[in-house]
């Protein structure tokens, strides 16, 4: 029961600081996206250090905080792909080949992006074909960079050391 209770109270910290790091984010809106992406680094740490159930717990408890407290573009970038990438993404990666792994997590991304970019932006009649380019560009950066930082986590922070 001690081990369970400590992976409770670790994610629902990790869901306590994804909450805090998305009101920051209405609090600095220039940083609205690099909040999301913060946010969802606790995701991570709670999936890392608990295993993949934990972590989506952790996000759906934040997302739903979040929506309640902060319903602004921050939240909606968390809960529409920030929060639950992390969990994606490490799945993928245990369970797949590289290259598949990185078509579907593209995919999950170029998903996640149209809605983003319809519901929050409501486009003005872009070329579909840039916005996929450059988000593929985008998305390889984001995923390289997030790929490391969760190795930085693993080596310094994480529990599991």
């Amino acid at each position: 029961m001690k081990k369970r209770t400590a992976r409770l109270t670790f994610s629902a910290l990790c869901a306590a600081g994804a909450v805090i790091v998305l009101i920051l984010g209405r609090v600095l809106p220039t940083g609205q996206l690099a909040m999301a992406a913060v946010a969802s680094l606790f995701t991570a740490a709670a999936a890392k250090d608990c295993g993949k159930t934990w972590g989506l717990a952790t996000f759906v408890v934040a997302a739903v905080l979040a929506l309640l407290l902060v319903p602004d573009v921050t939240t909606w970038l968390y809960v529409l792909f920030f929060g639950y990438y992390p969990v994606v993404k490490l799945f993928l990666e245990e369970k797949l080949p590289t290259a598949v792994a990185w078509v579907v997590k593209y995919v999950v991304f170029a998903a996640a992006g149209f809605g983003v970019w319809h519901l929050l932006f409501a486009d003005g009649g872009r070329s579909v074909v840039l916005l996929a380019a450059v988000g593929a560009i985008v998305f390889a950066v984001f995923d390289v960079g997030y790929t490391r930082l969760i190795k930085v986590y693993e080596a310094r922070f994480s529990r599991k050391r």
